[in-house]
Parts: structure tokens; C-alpha cells; sequence
């Protein structure tokens, strides 16, 4: 039981730490004080093939909530800026 409540706080935390990174990169009021993405993703070694799945999720998820097209191409562009950062497996 106590392992289920750790694992809920986790995937509390890392849901929180990433909306205020998105918001952070996308201009928004949330501060992000956490590391650069090139030293929290080194050495996790996604991949270009992980990436593009990841950006594919995103847009969708996007698409799903109705967003213009505008400021879906304003946050994909934003995604793709962040690939070299990100990217470090082959």
C-alpha cells in the first residue's frame, strides 16, 4: 500500500513539475527552477523515433482539446526547438 501512495505522490510531482515547464517555455506565469532538458534528458538516450512519438501525442492531444491551428503550430514549434536538448540515443 504505502508503495501505491509513494508512486501516486511521484507521478504527482512529475504531472506538476511538467505543466510548470510548458507553462515556463510557453511564456506563461508559472516559474520552472528545475534543470536544463539537455542535463534531465542526457541520460534517459530517447531517441529521434521517441520524440516524434512524444511531439505526435502532444499534437494530437492538442487537436483533441480544440486549440486553433495557430497556436497549435506555436507550441509544436516550440516542441521541435527543444529536439536537440532532448534527443541523445540513436
Amino acid at each position: 500500500e504505502m508503495l501505491r501512495v509513494l508512486e501516486f505522490r511521484r507521478v504527482l510531482f512529475r504531472s506538476d513539475h511538467q505543466t510548470k515547464f510548458l507553462c515556463h517555455v510557453l511564456g506563461g506565469p508559472a516559474d520552472y527552477t528545475g534543470r536544463s532538458l539537455a542535463v534531465s534528458h542526457r541520460h534517459l538516450g530517447i531517441t529521434p523515433a521517441e520524440f516524434d512519438e512524444v511531439e505526435e501525442i502532444l499534437q494530437e492531444t492538442l487537436e483533441d482539446f480544440d486549440l486553433s491551428h495557430a497556436d497549435i503550430a506555436s507550441v509544436m514549434s516550440i516542441v521541435a526547438s527543444t529536439r536537440a536538448d532532448i534527443v541523445s540515443g540513436s
